[in-house]
């Protein structure tokens, strides 16, 4: 039987509203969140303070207002400061004017399914993204078309696969086709996992569901099919619009069946020892910083797609 997942509880927010300790806290993690969004390596983090933030306040809408108006205004204060111009500033804060709404609504939202809520906001996310990318004038392209003149200077000029037209052409297709919406996936699972960790520290409250729980909707696998079945037509009759968008559904269903693999192989780890918990973990790890990665999340891709038809957990409950 398919329970509705709730999000979190109103017994687990230590605070509704905003009183001085939660407006301090609400001060530090917006701060943070901003040094982190500049500080290169961190920038993959910036969101993490936010979640905090928004589970210790009870206020997703007041953090992103926050978080939003102060990127603003601390960006037009270092354009002020500088005698270079920055094209596309403003495109540049919308699309991140959206992550902090996306992510801020995940946290705080609790009326629907928490794997809902993350297609949701990563559909908003990436589709900020392409139009930030796909221009040529934006500050997102000038990074990656500097990093793919790196790139192509560090090869064989004679090797056209390595020349940076070739590269920027491919990461172009690549985040067309379901590359931004799991990019953004990801980045928000990770930063929303990082918000859980500092609540389970600093608060000593355990909020976020063991995921051993979860399972693909019923109707997903047929989706998954459909749109891998419409990636190959399209792609033989060359109708690229329609290729694009099965490819993104696909990438969608993959990700599902993916959580459900981790799912599974979460639950026997639970069957058993610590000492064998750990050493899974270990390998888990060294095998996606391997180059067998791919075959990794494949395998975890084809495991939950197995349970449709062979069940490996007792009972289904979400």
């Amino acid at each position: 039987m398919i329970q509705k997942e709730e999000g979190i509880p109103a017994e687990n927010v230590p605070g509704i509203n905003l009183n001085k300790s939660s407006l301090l806290t609400m001060i530090v993690c917006v701060g943070m969140s901003m040094f982190f969004l500049r500080a290169g390596f961190l920038s993959f983090f910036f969101l993490a303070p936010l979640g905090y933030a928004v589970i210790v306040t009870g206020s997703f809408f007041m953090i992103f207002f926050a978080s939003a108006s102060t990127n603003i205004i601390l960006g037009l204060t270092l354009i002020a400061s500088s005698s270079e111009s920055v094209p596309g500033f403003w495109i540049y804060n919308v699309y991140l004017t959206i992550l902090f709404l996306a992510f801020t609504w995940l946290i705080g939202s609790t009326n629907i399914r928490t794997l809902y809520r993350l297609i949701i906001a990563a559909a908003a996310g990436s589709l900020a993204l392409l139009y930030e990318f796909l221009r040529a004038d934006s500050l997102l392209y000038k990074v990656f078309t500097d990093i793919a003149i790196e790139v192509s200077e560090s090869f064989s000029s004679s090797n056209a696969m390595f020349e940076s037209e070739s590269l920027i052409e491919y990461l172009k297709n690549f985040m067309l086709k379901g590359g931004a919406f799991a990019g953004l996936f990801f980045l928000f699972i990770l930063n929303r996992k990082m918000a859980f960790s500092a609540v389970f520290i600093f608060k000593k409250q355990k909020i976020d569901k063991s995921l051993t729980a979860f399972f693909a909707p019923p109707n997903a696998i047929w989706i998954l099919f459909g749109s891998l079945v419409t990636v190959l037509l399209t792609n033989f009759f060359n109708i690229e619009l329609l290729n694009i968008l099965a490819w993104n559904v696909f990438v969608v269903c993959g990700i599902i069946f993916l959580a459900q693999g981790a799912a599974i192989l979460m639950y026997w780890q639970r069957m058993r020892s610590i000492g064998f918990r750990i050493a899974v973990n270990i390998m888990i790890v060294l095998i996606l910083l391997s180059p067998f990665s791919t075959f990794a999340i494949g395998a975890l891709v084809l495991l939950g797609v197995v349970e449709n038809w062979r069940p490996f957990r007792l009972s289904k409950s979400v």
